[in-house]
């Protein structure tokens, strides 16, 4: 991170907390897949990526994303990870390359209408992949004292 990055809590600009938005969701993803709640594990999973991406967009330019399009959110963090002047490239680039063609991009808020919209395997991926988006965005600037 550049000497000029501001450290801060989130929620950085908003109301919005993605950070704990995504750490709850997560926790919950986890409990709902060990209980074979599947499709409720693979909606939450859904919503930890989101959450991880618009945290990173949201410290990098101030605005609050308010769409619920996991390739869109993915497209926008790797355009940004491309600037010069980018403080977050460090972790938006592994994490762009990380959902290029991820399972999970197949996400949608709307599944949530469905009746049994995902079975253990998928759930079980959308998981793994959660936790490791999650990490990668959220630990690492935890990690760096980007955000406390």
């Amino acid at each position: 991170m550049s000497a000029g990055t501001n450290k801060s809590t989130l929620a950085v600009h908003g109301e919005d907390d993605y950070r704990a938005a995504a750490r709850r969701h997560l926790s919950d993803a986890t409990v709902l897949k060990a209980r074979q709640r599947y499709d409720g594990a693979a909606y939450l999973a859904g919503y930890v990526v989101e959450c991880s991406l618009k945290m990173l967009i949201e410290l990098e330019t101030g605005r609050v994303e308010r769409v619920h399009d996991l390739a869109g959110l993915r497209d926008a963090l790797s355009r940004l990870a491309r600037r010069a002047d980018a403080q977050t490239a460090r972790f938006a680039r592994p994490l762009a390359d990380l959902l290029r063609n991820s399972a999970i991009l197949a996400w949608d808020p709307q599944m949530r209408y469905q009746a049994s919209a995902v079975g253990g395997d998928q759930a079980e991926q959308w998981v793994i992949e959660a936790h490791a988006v999650y990490s990668a965005a959220i630990g690492g600037l935890i990690m760096d004292g980007v955000i406390r």
